[in-house]
């Protein structure tokens, strides 16, 4: 009961419920002894390992946007990796161009939502996206210092168990999926339910990133389907 309860606690109680079979089966039980073989530094916290799911309720989910692997980098000894996809913890200072995903996905969004007005100056922590109902999903939930594919296989199948359980229980839910990392769960998604935008890593750039629109693709979705007040703030000045 008590590790149901922390589990709870971490992920919310709706994503408890929909994971519940998940969590207690050979396939997590498999996951945990591999992360407790590993000697070297995982990242992120643990505190933060499901902070995706707990910032994004199941009640409240719209989008889902599978990242690749957490920040492998430390900042003053803490990790950057917060636990969102692609997101990073700003009050741990960092250089910036060591993160050219972040960069390439803030130039996007004030791209496509700001006419290119304002670039630098949104948050690198997306916590404000998640709160809104954005499921900020890393591919793998964990990697290790200095190397960001530790982990890289360990997680998929706890990934495909959520899209399973979003196919099984929702509807007009909205993913993007980036690059290779995103695009291998594809297959996964019921399209007769759910919408599918792609678009190629944010890390590399280029014409297969920018000019994607994902963001305003998304709001024209969520618009016509539950009006105005469903879009998302992608794009605001938070400091």
């Amino acid at each position: 009961m008590k590790r149901e309860t922390k589990l709870i606690e971490k992920l919310g109680k709706g994503w408890y419920n929909k994971l519940e079979s998940f969590l207690w089966g050979e396939n997590f039980t498999n996951i945990k002894k591999q992360l407790a073989k590993e000697k070297r530094r995982i990242l992120p916290e643990s505190e933060n390992l499901f902070k995706c799911f707990k910032l994004t309720p199941w009640e409240e989910l719209k989008v889902v946007i599978i990242g690749k692997t957490p920040y492998d980098i430390l900042s003053k000894n803490k990790p950057v990796a917060d636990g969102l996809a692609y997101s990073y913890n700003n009050t741990n200072p960092v250089e910036i161009t060591t993160l050219p995903e972040i960069i390439n996905i803030i130039q996007e969004m004030d791209n496509d939502m700001n006419d290119g007005a304002g670039f630098p100056e949104r948050n690198t922590q997306l916590s404000d996206l998640a709160e809104q109902g954005v499921l900020l999903l890393n591919s793998s939930l964990t990697c290790v210092e200095g190397y960001r594919n530790a982990h890289r296989d360990l997680w998929i199948p706890f990934v495909k168990e959520v899209i399973n359980k979003i196919n099984e229980y929702n509807s007009g839910i909205i993913f993007m999926l980036w690059g290779k990392h995103g695009e291998q769960f594809e297959n996964l998604i019921d399209t007769k339910l759910h919408y599918v935008l792609k678009a190629g890593d944010p890390e590399k750039g280029g014409d297969a990133w920018f000019g994607c629109n994902n963001f305003s693709k998304t709001n024209e979705i969520l618009k016509k389907n539950n009006g105005a007040g469903a879009q998302i703030v992608w794009y605001d000045t938070i400091f």
